[in-house]
């Protein structure tokens, strides 16, 4: 009983019955209005000549973009204006787009030139369209070392995130609470004390399930900076289809892991969910942790848009290697 009452009031059922409140009373009003049709019609008609002068004039969309919507929306008005409103450019992606783009500007000032892959031509090729499409360069004097299952990269984990001196950077789609977060928990709470700069950004859609509500301030009390990323909204909305599978986490600017693991007991198979869980990660050490960085600043700054001393957070330390890495994230 107490499960099924802990479902009942959970966020993730309340917002999924008031979508389906919204969209049951559209489907009930325009059966009860269908007696002023000719009313109605009017309006969006109306309504649709207004949406349609706002798409001419919006000078943020290409001639391209803009004729598919008025041809739909002058000979569909109902359909045209109610796709317009899920499928066209929401708020929150131009806002993404204009705060990524201030923050690559101060990003350009520290990236380094770009460097050649001079023993492999097609490597070469595609390292340069990487670069150029994303500004993420390749880099040598880079360590890597292959975790592939989740217990041998949680124990790595653990041991460096123990080494932090001045920062720790976690960004994950799904967080789960268990023996993973809580161990992680535990050496957060101790750097903080320590002076150590801790930030920790989580997706709101793969946490909905598994942390509590408002989480995030339960973190900030124990000095840990936090971000819900694009918080779910009880409303219909494409808007909730940008989310953030990011699964990284940096330390020092010098060390950073990624791969497919996030902070979950069934990923460490301390929680037997689907079976035995097989994932890989990775390790980085050296120059290449420079793009992690960057790539965790940017997402930070989507929702806390301010300048930073970006310099303060990259590697200060070298490894010795013979090959090439190039992390990115493309952001179109």
């Amino acid at each position: 009983m107490t499960k099924i009452f802990k479902i009942l009031f959970s966020r993730a059922f309340i917002t999924a019955m008031l979508i389906i409140l919204q969209v049951a009373i559209f489907i009930l009003g325009a059966t009860w209005l269908k007696d002023y049709s000719q009313y109605i019609h009017a309006f969006f008609y109306l309504l649709s000549l207004i949406v349609i002068i706002a798409i001419i004039i919006n000078k943020s969309e290409s001639l391209q973009i803009k004729l598919p919507w008025i041809v739909l929306i002058a000979l569909f008005p109902v359909l045209g204006i109610f796709c317009y409103y899920l499928f066209s450019e929401n708020n929150m992606r131009k806002k993404f787009v204009k705060n990524l783009s201030k923050q690559s500007y101060y990003i350009k000032d520290i990236l380094p030139e770009t460097k050649q892959i001079e023993d492999n031509i097609k490597m070469q090729q595609q390292s340069l369209y990487i670069t150029k499409s994303c500004d993420m360069p390749v880099y040598q004097n880079t360590k890597t070392k292959y975790f592939e299952i989740g217990e041998s990269y949680y124990a790595s984990l653990l041991e460096e995130l123990k080494k932090a001196e001045k920062f720790i950077f976690i960004e994950s789609f799904i967080v789960s609470e268990g023996v993973m977060l809580d161990s992680i928990l535990e050496i957060l709470k101790q750097k903080v004390k320590d002076g150590v700069e801790v930030r920790m950004m989580y997706d709101d859609w793969g946490t909905i399930l598994t942390l509590p509500y408002k989480y995030n301030k339960k973190l900030e009390a124990y000095g840990i900076k936090c971000i819900v990323f694009n918080p779910l909204l009880p409303i219909i909305t494409l808007r909730h289809n940008n989310r953030d599978h990011k699964k990284i986490i940096i330390i020092d600017g010098n060390v950073a892991y990624t791969g497919g693991i996030n902070l979950a007991d069934e990923y460490i198979n301390q929680k037997l969910k689907f079976g035995h869980w097989k994932d890989s990660g990775i390790l980085i050490k050296g120059e290449a942790v420079k793009n992690f960085t960057l790539m965790f600043l940017e997402s930070w700054h989507y929702y806390r848009d301010r300048e930073e001393d970006y310099q303060k957070y990259m590697p200060t330390k070298e490894e010795v290697s013979d090959g090439y890495i190039q992390p990115y994230i493309y952001n179109p």
